[in-house]
């Protein structure tokens, strides 16, 4: 998504455009090309705001960051890009969390905090289907909250706060809806961002990207809810080898803007970084770097025969980029069973390209 700024602030307008991942691009490639024009879809909001996906739609709310006085948030229908206004929540300092297709938020900079689900509502006699935000349990703790993340095992929100606490608002009660649980001795989130964060569950890990060096770390938490007192458990943090490292906007010499994470499931996964730039017609031109990789992991199960017979044939056809993103994978894979009892994570790029956008900045990235 690109957002242009408009009226000294009052108004943006942004671009929804779609990069297609299935197509059969592999290699690496520098080269920037503009984004193709028309874009899917072009709407105008309030500046600053963040984008979430809650299943078949598209949220745009205000940004905590976004130094607005008033809260405002749009709805986009992904099947028929349609937008429309949607609730202002309850305030500009709510911290957003996407959790198992519903939208989560927390204020952040408040010793008493709120939260608050986005969810649908049926009103009227024609039972119109309209988004809300209704309230949740309130947090029982009195501390600013300095850390948000998913917790999808629980379908619920983890916490840190100031004093170095940590909390669950577990969503999988069975009676009295969600509630939220203390994890006593619990260590805080070893992460800095909500959105910076992607839980994974094809292995059962959170991973985030360097916004430097494109690096992967992938952090084993749990939350023990058994016998004896609640605690969070962070068991490890994994440190994802790169056979071949991800072109980012600072390897060109540019100042690079936070990585944008993207989990495509089976997986595979999708980083999106940016820099500033400026094109020859002194209009911002924003190059995008868009990676699709897969990560190896050692406890996943192993190649079928299936795949090793097509990596067979790509062999007979030849020395090809595929051919080596099949070898490195191969290569990954052996290194990552071969580890021992360790486990062992690696990543394998599959293709690299650089967009223009013709925009100052990119507030979101999603995967539909």
């Amino acid at each position: 998504m690109q957002e242009h700024g408009h009226g000294h602030g009052v108004v943006s307008t942004y671009a929804v455009h779609r990069v297609d991942l299935a197509r059969s691009q592999h290699g690496i490639s520098v080269s920037g090309e503009e984004f193709q024009e028309p874009p899917v879809l072009r709407f105008k909001a309030a500046p600053g705001m963040a984008f979430l996906k809650a299943r078949s739609m598209v949220v745009g709310v205000t940004d905590r960051n976004a130094g607005v006085v008033e809260a405002e948030s749009v709805i986009i229908d992904a099947s028929t890009w349609e937008v429309s206004t949607g609730p202002p929540p309850p305030s500009t300092e709510y911290g957003l969390v996407e959790v198992s297709g519903k939208i989560y938020a927390a204020e952040m900079l408040t010793e008493d905090p709120r939260c608050v689900v986005l969810g649908s509502s049926t009103t009227g006699g024609e039972r119109r289907v309209r988004q809300v935000w209704s309230p949740l349990p309130r947090p029982p703790f009195r501390d600013r909250i300095l850390t948000l993340a998913a917790y999808p095992p629980r379908r619920g929100l983890l916490a840190s706060t100031e004093k170095g606490e940590t909390f669950l608002l577990d969503g999988r009660r069975r009676r009295g809806g969600p509630a939220w649980i203390a994890l006593p001795g619990s260590a805080r989130l070893p992460w800095e961002e909500e959105r910076a964060v992607y839980y994974a569950k094809d292995h059962g890990l959170w991973f985030e990207v360097s916004a430097n060096d494109g690096r992967l770390r992938a952090h084993e938490l749990d939350v023990v809810l058994g016998s004896g007192a609640p605690r969070l458990e962070h068991k490890t943090t994994h440190r994802v080898s790169d056979p071949i490292p991800v072109i980012t906007p600072s390897a060109r010499g540019g100042a690079t803007r936070s990585a944008k994470l993207v989990c495509l499931g089976r997986s595979m996964f999708c980083v999106v970084q940016a820099d500033d730039g400026i094109g020859a017609d002194g209009w911002p031109a924003l190059p995008v770097t868009v990676t699709v990789f897969r990560v190896i992991d050692s406890e996943m199960p192993a190649v079928t025969p299936l795949v090793e017979r097509r990596r067979r044939r790509r062999r007979e056809r030849g020395m090809n980029a595929r051919w080596v993103a099949a070898e490195l994978e191969r290569a990954c894979a052996d290194k990552a069973s071969g580890s021992g009892r360790r486990r062992k994570l690696c990543r394998v790029n599959l293709w690299s390209h650089t967009y223009i956008a013709r925009c100052p900045s990119l507030p979101g990235v999603l995967w539909m």
